[in-house]
């Protein structure tokens, strides 16, 4: 077992053609590591190959595929030998959607990039018995950014009542004592220096005497007295109290700082909300000027994803996904009814519906030459640089596949937001 569960689910299907065969799996495993540090180092390439990854009928002389099996051939020398010459397509998308898989594990943006960019992917693709591994792949990031959003939209129900321990500090310097055997000592010294002698002996010291020797020995008694104080003096130094103020003032700037983020992060999130339930309440346009409801139900899908998306942030929950269909299904009266996609793309080539969108779309969008998002391909039949007609060539969907107008609004949002990502990030 690897630390990749899709590797190893892909092994366990045999999926990768090499049965039981332990060398190739690690050639594999090597191949997985390669191409995830071309994630890491280009992370809007993390978008381009999971398109072609996801689609089970990608052509076999796709640029990616042909670049991936380079890096499995780089480690398995043999590989060209043992497919025989042809595009092992389900063993270099095995290494794909692994590499995908462990970066996203990674890293919060990588696995918003690719779970964008998959879910809306997903629904038109027609999958064969590895559907159950992408399955999994969707399932667990999922819930990893819907557990993200969540806690980013929320609002800390325990309030941001600031903590602050009470200062203390205990000043305890050394006891003070004199050297009494030193002391002594000196006075000894002090007293026997001042004996007198003359021809008849010794003399008793007198008056002048014991001036001296009040000098010699108050010169002994302070020495001794300031060495004492001067060693308590180092004990009552600053340094300990410095230190223990210091520490209470990065404490209290901590909890300052900690509670006006919450704050602020509450703010945000109130404000979020405020600004969803005017958009949901008012129907209007901004980019247009205009009610929702004034507009043709064509231009509906791009025109609110694209006002939608300004108003959240990188990170939402699958609630703001309902809240477009719902705001949608409001504005037109009821559930859409079913159309293909290339109906849906039609509206983007008509010269009457084209002044408005160009408004509303960004005419650039980051777009991947081997295949492209749907929203990218919107904008490149807006501006004229595809036709419809391109549809399934550039972005692998079929045009007759059915589809409604609201899940082509979730899928404009959702690339939008993956657009955006990528753009600071490069």
């Amino acid at each position: 077992m690897s630390a990749n569960p899709l590797f190893d689910r892909w092994h366990e299907n045999d999926f990768f053609g090499i049965g039981d065969d332990d060398a190739r799996r690690d050639q594999l495993l090597k191949a997985v590591a390669d191409l995830g540090k071309i994630f890491k180092k280009t992370p809007s390439q993390i978008r381009c190959y999971t398109l072609v990854a996801l689609d089970a009928h990608i052509a076999e002389d796709n640029a990616l595929l042909a670049a991936t099996y380079e890096l499995i051939k780089k480690h398995w020398p043999g590989a060209g030998g043992r497919f025989k010459g042809t595009m092992p397509r389900q063993t270099v998308r095995g290494v794909m959607l692994s590499a995908l898989y462990e970066r996203a594990s990674e890293d919060l943006t990588a696995l918003k990039v690719l779970y964008y960019t998959a879910s809306g992917y997903y629904p038109f693709t027609d999958f064969g018995a590895e559907k159950p591994v992408i399955d999994l792949l969707l399932e667990e990031f999922g819930s990893k950014l819907e557990t993200q959003a969540i806690a980013e939209w929320s609002l800390d129900q325990a309030g941001f009542t600031p903590h602050i321990e009470k200062f203390q500090f205990s000043l305890s310097p050394a006891e003070v004592a004199v050297d009494k055997t030193q002391l002594e000592v000196l006075l000894k010294e002090a007293i026997h220096s001042l004996q007198l002698q003359d021809k008849y002996g010794t003399i008793r010291p007198q008056d002048e005497e014991g001036t001296a020797f009040g000098s010699k020995s108050a010169a002994a008694i302070g020495n001794a007295i300031e060495v004492a104080i001067k060693s308590s003096g180092k004990s009552l130094s600053t340094a300990s109290f410095e230190a223990e103020l210091n520490s209470f003032l990065d404490s209290v700037s901590k909890v300052i700082t900690d509670t006006l983020t919450k704050s602020q992060q509450a703010m945000k999130a109130v404000e979020r909300r405020s600004q969803l339930l005017w958009w949901k309440e008012t129907l209007y346009s901004t980019t247009l000027r205009r009610s929702y409801r004034d507009l043709d139900v064509a231009l509906l899908p791009a025109v609110m994803a694209v006002e939608l998306a300004k108003l959240v942030p990188n990170t939402i929950p699958v609630s703001v996904d309902y809240l477009l269909t719902d705001t949608y299904r409001a504005v037109v009266s009821g559930k859409p009814a079913p159309q293909t996609l290339a109906e849906l793309v039609a509206p983007f080539a008509t010269a009457e519906h084209r002044t408005a969108l160009r408004q509303a779309l960004p005419q650039e969008m980051t777009a991947c030459d081997e295949r492209t998002t749907l929203t990218a391909f919107l904008t490149q039949v807006l501006h004229q640089r595809a036709t419809p007609e391109q549809l399934q060539v550039r972005t692998g969907l079929r045009p007759d596949h059915p589809a409604a107008p609201d899940q082509l609004a979730v899928i404009l949002l959702h690339d939008l937001l993956t657009d955006r990502l990528l753009s600071a990030r490069s």
